[in-house]
């Protein structure tokens, strides 16, 4: 029984190096990138104008080395495709200072910020969109990989279509 273990071994040691360059291969020729991360924004983009929704209440939590009031939760209400009103949704709750949440007044902004984060050519991007109406549950951004502490994560907590 020794010796077969051995030749087991003997086979994973030699194999083992193919494996990683097929895996780096791999990883190379990957779909994931800039192109990718265009046309997948560009979809879930046309579903969310498709779904003509204009009135909704958004709720999103920033993740990023920012001032204090840009990483508490908010909830932005739209009313006709534009900003009814932004307040934190925190337990200290509260209206939102607009100026620090420009970007995502509304969702065609939203996706305005993301068009340009893709644009801006990042170390690392990556998104997820809802199937039904595209607008983005999470998108997280690195945009520089030398640089600490200036990733960005974004996650829709919670979306309503609302009645007017």
């Amino acid at each position: 029984m020794r010796p077969m273990r051995t030749s087991r071994n003997a086979l994973l040691v030699a194999l083992l190096p193919a494996a990683l360059v097929a895996l780096v291969a791999g990883c190379a020729n990957s779909p994931e990138g800039p192109a990718q991360w265009a046309s997948d924004l560009s979809a879930a983009q046309a579903r969310w104008q498709a779904g003509a929704v204009q009135n909704y209440t958004y709720e999103i939590l920033r993740n990023c080395n920012c001032v204090v009031n840009q990483i508490r939760p908010v909830r932005i209400t739209v009313r006709n495709g534009v900003l009814n009103r932004i307040v934190y949704s925190d337990s200290t709750g509260g209206y939102a200072d607009t100026t620090l949440w420009r970007q995502f007044l509304t969702m065609d902004r939203y996706f305005s910020l993301i068009h340009d984060m893709v644009e801006s050519g990042p170390a690392h991007f990556s998104a997820t969109y809802t199937p039904s109406l595209g607008f983005p549950s999470y998108v997280s951004i690195d945009p520089n990989g030398n640089i600490l502490d200036d990733e960005i994560n974004i996650t829709t907590l919670s979306f309503t279509i609302d009645t007017p």
